[in-house]
């Protein structure tokens, strides 16, 4: 009994230590540490553990939008890429297993390790992009490739597949305000760079032609004024925002099958 009462009284001691640690940390504008223990997250939570692994993606360079404890639509992307990058299932929400890559993360090795250190990368099999500054990753983020007729319709491009290969990033194109899609996603285009590698491009789009995407409801046909792009994605609404600011006219952009992932749940 008595050996009972001991081993409760060192429990409450050892959670009041850590919530002691906890409150510390936050005093001191740290963020408090992320543990397997973590509660199950789901989208619509609200709570500080919600604020805590906003500030973990975050700090990991998976953008969930505002740090508020608020499991919105931002932050449910920023977990999609962060899930993909580790090898996990994409899924709308935050378990043991990705509270345990969250505290032990793996680095994502670069598609092009040669590439210049301003540069774009996107995986067509993790549907992932990541932007580099100085040759280290600044952005990653979940997107969505094309797969059917129409895809970059804020694009304007002459394909309808994302291709595989080496482009540049083309401005900005002003989005529809009538359609619902774009409240949540805009296309972030490129343009063939003619002084790219080819081979690359020709290997990895004859690679792709085994691995179709699936195909998205057909959009209105493109007005024939538009110059057309080579190809897009489409990226989270909150991310476009900060890709057009940081990401220049002309900087490089490299499309390849990278490491194959889990299948997403999504």
């Amino acid at each position: 009994m008595t050996s009972l009462i001991s081993r409760g009284i060192h429990r409450h001691v050892i959670k009041y230590l850590a919530g002691t640690v906890v409150v510390i940390l936050g005093v001191l504008g740290l963020p408090a540490p992320v543990s397997a223990k973590s509660p199950v997250l789901h989208p619509g939570d609200y709570a500080k553990s919600v604020e805590r692994l906003q500030e973990r993606l975050q700090e990991l360079k998976f953008f969930p939008g505002l740090v508020n404890g608020y499991y919105g639509p931002e932050t449910q992307t920023a977990v999609w890429a962060f899930q993909k990058s580790q090898g996990l299932a994409a899924e709308n929400k935050v378990g043991v297993e990705t509270w345990k890559a969250l505290a032990a993360p793996r680095q994502v090795p670069p598609l092009v390790p040669a590439g210049q250190p301003r540069r774009v990368e996107i995986d067509l099999n993790s549907q992932l992009l990541t932007a580099y500054r100085r040759d280290r990753p600044v952005l990653i983020s979940h997107v969505s490739t094309g797969g059917g007729p129409y895809f970059c319709r804020y694009g304007y491009s002459s394909s309808t597949l994302t291709p595989t290969g080496d482009f540049r990033t083309v401005k900005r194109i002003r989005r529809s305000t009538f359609d619902p899609l774009v409240t949540t996603y805009e296309t972030f285009s490129f343009e063939r760079d003619p002084g790219g590698d080819f081979m690359s491009g020709l290997i990895g789009g004859l690679l792709g032609i085994d691995r179709p995407r699936a195909p998205m409801a057909p959009l209105l046909p493109e007005p024939p004024s538009q110059r057309p792009t080579s190809g897009c994605v489409r990226v989270p609404a909150h991310i476009a925002e900060w890709l057009y600011r940081a990401v220049a006219v002309g900087e490089p952009v490299h499309v390849r099958f990278g490491t194959e992932m889990i299948d997403s749940k999504t």
